[in-house]
């Protein structure tokens, strides 16, 4: 009878602690916690206020009670226990292995239940930008004493900056390493004239780029292999010296662009570099070195048919191609009509916008130009464009930076090299790198000025001095893509002078080329998907 009594008193008990769950129960709130691995479900359990139940039972209270239960109780519950049926036992298994566990050092009310892990949505990658430089020209500094052959050489020059050429790479490699675009790209003519130290150093200096995560893509131009003008300037005189065969150049290159290609052109160093999974770079040799080194460039007829097999292919697979070469697709001067466009252009155009290529890169002309091919004077409609990027060796020292946008549309904009920032930051002495903005304008323009001297020697000084000074103003901003107003240039002292004392000068033709071509700025370019 005994036995009975306590087996119902246990009963009501269960029942009473059953109520009290389910009261408790529903207010408990799951709260969510996503670790990057696993979701954590957090259960709170919010406790009883002392208005609500008169005062919480601290944990001692609770132990106290427990503690009460006479010896003889607790043996009769572990004999009922162990005289249970399977079933009960497995439920209390049960139950004991679903019962919410508190963690050590957790707030009392805390539950923690590892749920399976939930898929993340996948992360947009972000859209490419890349830059674009051409005409390097990089001569080490290892191959001059800067005496009086260098200074002839350099006095020759079109306006590069020759003595600052180092510190402008190391300026162009330092910002790329900061800002880590998805490519660098050089467009031929990486270096001088294609000596074989110059091409080692380089290659040096772009492996310590991509050591830092970007990645560089070469192309040659027609100054890099095979040139006889391989020089070196010491002293009073140049000698010859150590120049690159298509081999060398290609072993020494390997890494950078040729063995991440998706495809290889065999008859050439054009290679296709995939920029993204529907974003094709098509890197086109169009310079011309075997047997012999030429200007001229053109597109080989087995590069032609490989060009030809590769668009086909982007196109049905939904791929855009953008292509990149050294020489000129289109005529973009009327100051430099030749040995600038490539031989066999009009086959390549037809080529390129029959597969409706958007966009043609290009440098070999030293000048900043963005030109739209028209098929007759008027035309609308489709045309494939080219950006021609101005010589990275001569001011403003500038390189492109093309970004992709939402909806296709791409942004193109030019960049000063900010030596004066790199100096300052790597704590360089001189001068003329600290305040770099001021001495390559002036550089540029008393270099231009002297050449132009020359043919003026027989002019008064100050006349002389006014059209060389006009000259040398038109031909910056003509290289650097500005633009210029005809009626301020024609109103200067300066022209009026070359009319009136040099009418028929191959400078005054130039002048007008420069102001013609020079209409609108070249420095910024918006390409739409309509386009």
């Amino acid at each position: 009878m005994k036995i009975i009594v306590k087996r119902a008193l246990m009963a009501v008990s269960f029942l009473c602690l059953a109520v009290i769950a389910l009261g408790l129960a529903s207010e408990i709130r799951e709260l969510w916690k996503d670790d990057g691995d696993h979701q954590i479900a957090i259960s709170v359990v919010e406790e009883e206020t002392q208005e609500e139940t008169g005062g919480s039972r601290t944990e001692a209270e609770s132990q106290a009670d427990a503690g009460s239960q006479t010896k003889e109780e607790q043996s009769e519950e572990t004999d009922e226990a162990a005289g249970g049926d399977e079933e009960d036992t497995s439920e209390a298994e049960t139950a004991r292995e679903t019962a919410p566990v508190r963690r050590a050092g957790k707030s009392p009310g805390w539950q923690y239940q590892i749920l399976p892990p939930t898929p993340l949505p996948p992360k947009e990658e972000p859209l490419p930008s890349v830059w674009l430089v051409s005409d390097l020209h990089y001569m080490s500094a290892s191959m001059t004493d800067y005496g009086t052959a260098f200074d002839k050489f350099v006095s020759r020059c079109d306006g590069k900056v020759v003595r600052y050429l180092p510190e402008l790479l190391d300026t162009l490699l330092w910002e790329a390493a900061g800002e880590k675009p998805d490519a660098l790209i050089l467009t031929g003519d990486i270096t001088m004239d294609g000596e074989r130290a110059n091409h080692e150093e380089l290659a040096e200096k772009l492996a310590g780029l991509m050591e830092a995560g970007v990645q560089v893509l070469v192309i040659p131009g027609n100054h890099d292999i095979n040139n006889p003008n391989s020089r070196v300037y010491f002293g009073d005189e140049s000698r010859e010296t150590d120049r690159v065969s298509p081999q060398e150049y290609g072993d020494i290159y390997e890494a950078f662009g040729p063995s991440q290609a998706v495809s290889r052109d065999e008859s050439s160093f054009s290679y296709i570099y995939a920029l993204r999974e529907n974003i094709w770079l098509m890197l086109l040799d169009t310079a011309r070195y075997d047997p012999v080194n030429l200007v001229d460039g053109a597109v080989r007829q087995e590069t032609y048919g490989w060009m030809e097999e590769n668009l086909k292919a982007a196109a049905e697979q939904g791929i855009q191609v953008i292509v990149l070469g050294h020489h000129n697709l289109l005529q973009e001067s009327r100051m430099f009509t030749t040995m600038c466009v490539m031989e066999n252009s009009g086959e390549v155009t037809e080529l390129l916008e029959r597969y409706q290529v958007p966009l043609y890169i290009s440098g070999h002309l030293h000048l900043q130009r963005v030109k739209k091919h028209k098929k007759e004077p008027g035309a609308e409609g489709y045309g494939i464009y080219e950006i021609v990027s101005d010589a990275f060796s001569i001011p403003p020292c500038q390189y492109g930076v093309m970004s992709w946008l939402e909806g296709g549309t791409m942004d193109y904009r030019t960049r000063q090299a900010d030596v004066s920032l790199w100096a300052g930051s790597t704590g360089v002495c001189d001068d003329n790198l600290l305040n770099f903005s001021d001495y390559q304008k002036e550089y540029i323009h008393q270099l231009i000025k002297e050449q132009v001297k020359e043919n003026t020697e027989r002019l008064p000084e100050d006349i002389a001095d006014s059209m060389a000074r006009l000259y040398a103003d038109l031909y910056a901003d003509y290289c650097a893509g500005a633009e210029i107003h005809r009626w301020e240039a024609e109103q200067t002292q300066g022209f009026k002078n070359w009319e009136r004392y040099l009418p028929e000068s191959k400078e005054l033709d130039e002048i007008r080329a420069m102001i013609g071509d020079s209409f609108e700025d070249s420095n910024r370019f918006v390409f739409s998907a309509e386009y």
